[in-house]
């Protein structure tokens, strides 16, 4: 299960994905390539990272309580080629599948690390001005 302080971070990441998938779409607007192909896209991006991001959460939790190294080594490895495959798996759907914008989806896969940046850059610009 999730501590508290996880839940949180998870939340923010969450929240930082959708904010920055509404941005993308509005982008799209803006350079004139909105469809209804984008929103499909970029709904199916957006939800996928998240849970994507939710599997990684849940895998790292259960390494770290994990009394053998080796096993939790191979445990990453393992999670981390299933996360891999999740997002080629969807990747490849949207290409296939007439209904996505397959930009649109593999785009929301890049916010978590500007996500992590920021919310680092936010949380310690608050730390200076206590």
């Amino acid at each position: 299960m999730l501590n508290s302080d996880l839940r949180t971070e998870f939340r923010k990441m969450a929240i930082g994905v959708l904010i920055m998938t509404a941005i993308m779409v509005a982008v799209f607007a803006l350079i004139g390539k909105f469809s209804y192909k984008v929103i499909t896209g970029a709904v199916l991006g957006a939800t996928v990272t998240i849970i994507n991001h939710l599997f990684l959460t849940y895998s790292v939790v259960r390494i770290v309580e994990k009394e053998d190294a080796g096993n939790g080594k191979s445990f990453m490895k393992l999670s981390y080629l299933i996360r891999l495959a999740i997002i080629a798996v969807t990747i490849i759907v949207a290409i296939k599948v007439p209904v996505f914008n397959y930009i649109a989806v593999a785009i929301p896969f890049l916010f978590p690390r500007i996500v992590i940046v920021a919310t680092h850059l936010i949380d310690s610009w608050k730390e200076k001005r206590k």
